[in-house]
């Protein structure tokens, strides 16, 4: 999992459009942010090379608006510029792996 700012992580929607991006909104106060992010970990070793993309949504505002955010955590899969898919709760790991999947051989 990689932390980038909010402009480090529009540039790479902007360069990359095609490709999936999972951006992961936390709040560095949010303790259940910790929690979920120790189960992206898991995921992430599952979607290798692929990685999440940390961001803290307090100091996004622009990221924030774009996509509607209104919880932290929150898990959003982008595409094509284009918000496919928000993940508020982080229950099954799997479930999520399986979406990611669905989404990248579209």
């Amino acid at each position: 999992m990689i932390e980038i700012s909010e402009e480090q992580a529009l540039e790479r929607m902007t360069n990359y459009p095609n490709e999936l991006t999972l951006l992961f909104f936390v709040s560095p106060f949010c303790y259940t942010c910790r929690v979920e992010e120790r189960k992206l970990e898991v995921l992430e070793k599952m979607i290798a090379p692929m990685k999440i993309i940390k961001i803290n949504g307090m100091v996004s505002p622009n990221l924030i608006e774009k996509f509607k955010i209104t919880k932290v955590p929150s898990l959003l899969l982008v595409k094509d510029n284009e918000l496919k898919s928000s993940i508020y709760t982080f229950y099954s790991i799997p479930e999520i792996f399986e979406k990611i999947n669905r989404l990248q051989s579209d």
